[in-house]
C-alpha cells in the first residue's frame, strides 16, 4: 500500500503553487496617517482622498455578472498595525434591511451583510472571512478550497467593528489588527482579497471582483491586495486565565445517592505564543473545557452507525481545520466520508495540552499533543488503570502544488498503559482545471489492545469530482478493512469496500421568482471486505432555491441494505422546505418517511423492517431587533408494517429564548424535553423521559473575554420512592426526578502582549 509514497516524496518537490496562475485584478491599498472612524465613512468626498476606493460590485447571484441591485462603496488602508475596511451601503428601500441585535459570532446570515475576505498567504486555499451586519455586530471563519468551501467555524480572534442605520442605508467599518492574523515574514506583503454584500431579501450576493460560478471557489479568483508594507503581528504573546465556579446537588445512579457539592472551583490557562508571523504555539494547563451552550438536539435512537457531534472547546476547535483532509465536493449521506484523524471529543477530560499550527512558505504544519485523564477515572480503585491516563498525538503535514493542488502527510497515536493505537497515511487534492480535481486518502493503522492483541488495518479513500457551472458531478471508492482502528478519530463503519456515483444539472433561469433548479442522480454498491455484497442503493431528487430567501428540495431512496444476515429493501422518501422571506420569521421543515430498520430489536428478536417516520421543525421568531425566539421539534417513530403496532417514538421538543440588552450584554433561556417510548416486545430501547432547563446571563467583551452566570437542572423520570434505598434505580410513567441541578459562574480575561 505504501509504495504509493515514493510518489508522494516527488509530489513534495513539486512547484510551488500559483507559479502558472494568469494575473488577477489587484487593488493597491495606501498607508494611513491615522486611524478611521465611523464618522469618516460619512464624508466620502474626503476620504476617498486616502484610501483606495471599489466601487464596481457585481452579482454573484441571482444574475451572475450583472451590476448590484443597490449602490456599495468600499473604502480600503492601513497603518502599522490595523488594515481598515469601510462599506457605505446604498439601500432604495432602507426601511427593508434586515438586521438584528445578537451576540458576537452568532450573526445571522439571513441578515444584510457586508464583508471582507482575505487570504494572507496569497496561496488560493484558505480565507478568513470577516462579515458585519448594519448594527457592528460581528461573525468570523475560515473556509478552505479549492472546491465548494469547507467552513471552519472555530476561527475566533479579537477584531473590531462599528455600523449604523442611515437615512438611506448603512455604512459598517471593519479595523482588522495585524496581531490577529498570521502572514508570511516579507517586508512587501501580496494578500489575495474579496469584498462582499449580501441583501437577503433579494437573495443577492455581490462581489467584488467578480466571482463565477462557472469555476469550483471563490479563492481561486480573488483580486490582489498590493502595497502592504513594513507590517508584522510581531511575537505576540496571549494568556486566557479562567475561573469556574458551581455549587451542584446530583444523583449518583451507581450508589443510588444524592451528592453535593456546595463550592467547587476550576482554574485554568490558555496561551498562545506567535513563534513568528505565521506559526502559532497554542498551549492549555486545565484548560476551559466548561460547555456553557448545550449541544443542538439530534435523533439518536435505532442509529446503526454512531452519530457526530461537534468539538465546542476552544483550544480543539481553533485551526482545526488544519489537521482534516481534504473531502468531496460534492457530499452526501448516503455516502462514506474520508476518515476524520482527529475527533478532539475522544480527548474527554485533559490536563495538558500542546498544539503548533501554522504555514512556512508552501508547507503547512499542524501537530497536537494533549493527555487524557478519563480512561483512569472511569474504573474502580484496585484496577490497574486506575488513576491512569492516556496519550494523544496527531501531526498532519502538506504542501501546495502544481497549482491549486496539495499532498499531506498525517500521523496519529493514542497511548495508554501498554496498549496503543497508531495510525500513518497521506492525502492529497489534484486539482486538474478550474473545475475538475481528485481527493485521495490512504492509511495504516497498528493496534495492540490491554491484553496484548496485535492487528493491523487499513483505509483508502479516493474521489473524482467536477463542478461547473451548470453540470456537477462525481465518482467515489473507498475501503476499511475489518481491523482499521483510529482511536483518536469519528469512525462510523468498518469491513467494507465501496462504489459510489453523482451527477447533477444545475438550471439558471433568467429572472422570475426561480432562481435555480437541480435534479440529481445518485447510486452506489458497498460490500464486505470479502467483496461480498451488503448494501446498493439508488437515489434521485429536486432542488428549487427561489427569491426571498426559499429553498424547496425533494429525495427518494432506494436501497437494499443488508443487516444481521437479513437483506433488506428500503424505500425512503423526503421534503425540506427552508424559508426566510420574511424580516421576523424564518423556518425549516423536514418530513421523512418510509421502510426503516428496526436496528434495537428485544432479545431473541431478529431485526426486522418497520414503517419509519422522521420530522424535524425549526422556526425562528424575531418580534424586534433585540428578542430571538427558536422552537425545534423533532420527531422519529417506527411502526410494524403488518398492524402499524408502533415499535418505538422519539420526541424532542426543544425552546430558546435570547433577549440582547446590548451587543455585549445577553440573556438566554432553554428549555428541553425528549423521551423515548419504546414498545417492550419489540424494541429494547431504554423507556425515558427527561426535562431540562437553563438560563444563562452573558457579558462578552470580546473573544476570551467573558463573563457567565447561569443555573441549570435536569429532570428524569426515576421512581424516586427508590432512591438512597441501595436497590438500582427504576424508570417511573409519572415521576421527574431532579437528577441534576446547580448554579454557576465563569469568568475569563485576554492578555496580550
Amino acid at each position: 500500500m505504501f509504495g504509493g509514497f515514493s510518489l508522494l516524496f516527488l509530489l513534495l518537490a513539486a512547484p510551488v503553487a500559483g507559479e502558472d496562475t494568469p494575473a488577477p485584478l489587484f487593488i493597491t491599498i495606501p498607508r494611513t496617517e491615522r486611524p478611521w472612524t465611523l464618522e469618516d465613512l460619512l464624508d466620502g468626498a474626503s476620504i476617498s482622498k486616502r484610501a483606495a476606493v471599489v466601487k464596481d460590485f457585481v452579482q454573484w447571484a441571482p444574475q451572475e455578472g450583472q451590476p448590484g441591485t443597490q449602490q456599495t462603496t468600499a473604502y480600503l488602508a492601513y497603518d502599522q498595525k490595523h488594515l481598515y475596511v469601510g462599506f457605505v451601503c446604498l439601500d432604495q428601500e432602507p426601511e427593508k434591511i434586515r438586521a438584528y441585535v445578537t451576540q458576537r459570532d452568532q450573526i445571522v446570515y439571513s441578515n444584510d451583510l457586508v464583508g471582507v475576505i482575505v487570504d494572507t498567504y496569497y496561496d488560493r486555499r484558505r480565507g478568513h472571512a470577516f462579515l458585519v451586519n448594519p448594527y457592528g455586530i460581528q461573525g468570523d471563519f475560515t473556509f478552505t478550497e479549492p472546491g465548494p468551501p469547507v467552513e471552519d467555524l472555530s476561527f475566533d480572534t479579537l477584531w473590531y467593528s462599528q455600523g449604523r442605520r442611515t437615512s438611506n442605508g448603512y455604512v459598517v467599518l471593519t479595523i482588522l489588527p495585524f496581531k490577529s492574523l498570521r502572514f508570511s515574514p516579507e517586508r512587501q506583503q501580496t494578500w489575495g482579497i474579496i469584498l462582499y454584500r449580501s441583501i437577503p431579501r433579494n437573495q443577492e450576493y455581490s462581489v467584488w471582483p467578480a466571482v463565477s460560478q462557472k469555476m469550483s471557489g471563490w479563492l481561486a479568483q480573488e483580486a490582489e491586495a498590493r502595497g502592504l508594507e513594513d507590517i508584522s503581528p510581531g511575537k505576540n504573546i496571549q494568556l486566557n486565565p479562567y475561573g469556574f465556579f458551581s455549587s451542584t446537588r446530583f444523583l449518583d445512579k451507581e450508589t443510588n445517592q444524592f451528592q453535593r457539592e456546595r463550592l467547587k472551583e476550576r482554574l485554568g490557562l490558555d496561551a498562545k505564543w506567535v513563534l513568528a508571523s505565521n506559526l502559532t504555539l497554542d498551549a492549555m494547563a486545565n484548560p476551559d473545557f466548561s460547555q456553557i451552550e448545550s449541544d443542538e438536539p439530534q435523533v439518536t435512537v435505532n442509529r446503526r452507525f454512531e452519530v457526530f457531534f461537534p468539538e465546542r472547546r476552544p483550544f480543539f476547535m481553533e485551526n482545526s481545520s488544519y489537521f482534516k483532509s481534504p473531502g468531496p465536493v460534492e457530499s452526501s449521506s448516503y455516502r462514506q466520508e474520508p476518515l476524520t484523524l482527529l475527533f478532539t471529543r475522544r480527548i474527554a477530560d485533559p490536563q495538558f495540552g500542546l498544539k503548533l499550527t501554522g504555514k512556512v512558505g508552501p508547507y503547512t504544519i499542524a501537530a497536537l499533543a494533549a493527555d487524557d485523564r478519563s480512561p483512569g477515572e472511569t474504573v474502580r480503585p484496585g484496577d490497574p488503570s486506575f488513576g491512569q491516563r492516556a496519550f494523544f498525538n496527531v501531526v498532519r503535514f502538506s504542501r501546495d502544488i502544481y497549482g491549486l493542488s496539495s499532498v499531506g502527510l498525517i500521523w496519529s497515536a493514542r497511548e495508554f498503559r501498554q496498549a496503543f493505537n497508531r495510525v500513518v497515511g497521506f492525502d492529497g487534492r489534484l486539482q486538474f482545471s478550474k473545475s475538475t480535481g481528485v481527493n485521495i486518502q490512504a492509511l495504516k493503522s497498528f493496534s495492540r489492545d490491554l491484553a496484548g492483541v496485535r492487528k493491523q488495518g487499513t483505509a483508502i479513500s479516493a474521489g473524482l469530482d467536477h463542478s461547473g457551472h451548470f453540470w456537477r458531478s462525481s465518482l467515489e471508492y473507498g475501503e476499511r478493512s475489518p481491523d482499521f482502528e483510529v482511536a483518536s478519530g469519528f469512525v462510523s463503519r468498518l469491513n467494507f469496500r465501496s462504489l459510489d456515483g453523482s451527477l447533477r444539472r444545475v438550471f439558471r433561469p433568467e429572472g422570475g421568482w426561480l432562481v435555480t433548479w437541480q435534479p440529481y442522480v445518485e447510486g452506489g454498491v458497498l460490500g464486505d471486505y470479502r467483496t461480498v455484497r451488503q448494501d446498493y442503493y439508488g437515489a434521485s431528487g429536486l432542488m428549487f432555491n427561489f427569491v426571498k430567501s426559499t429553498s424547496l428540495s425533494t429525495d427518494y431512496l432506494y436501497k437494499r441494505e443488508r443487516f444481521g444476515g437479513i437483506d433488506f429493501l428500503k424505500r425512503l422518501y423526503s421534503v425540506e422546505l427552508d424559508t426566510h422571506r420574511s424580516r421576523w420569521l424564518s423556518a425549516r421543515l423536514y418530513y421523512g418517511g418510509g421502510r426503516q430498520i428496526n436496528f434495537s430489536p428485544t432479545e431473541g428478536l431478529p431485526p426486522f423492517l418497520g414503517q419509519g417516520t422522521e420530522v424535524s421543525f425549526h422556526v425562528t421568531v424575531r418580534p424586534t431587533a433585540r428578542v430571538l425566539v427558536e422552537n425545534t421539534l423533532l420527531e422519529s417513530r417506527l411502526l410494524t408494517l403488518d398492524q402499524r403496532r408502533a415499535v418505538f417514538n422519539n420526541n424532542i421538543l426543544r425552546s430558546k429564548f435570547t433577549y440582547q440588552f446590548t451587543p455585549r450584554l445577553s440573556l438566554r433561556v432553554i428549555g428541553q424535553y425528549s423521551n423515548v417510548l419504546p414498545s417492550a416486545q419489540l424494541s429494547s430501547l431504554e423507556y425515558s423521559k427527561n426535562f431540562s432547563g437553563d438560563v444563562l446571563l452573558t457579558y462578552l467583551l470580546h473573544p476570551g473575554t467573558a463573563v457567565y452566570v447561569g443555573y441549570a437542572n435536569l429532570l428524569e423520570n426515576y421512581d424516586r420512592r427508590l432512591v438512597g434505598l441501595g436497590s438500582s434505580l427504576a424508570r417511573s410513567p409519572w415521576d421527574l426526578l431532579s437528577t441534576g441541578a446547580g448554579l454557576f459562574a465563569k469568568v475569563s480575561y485576554l492578555y496580550r502582549f
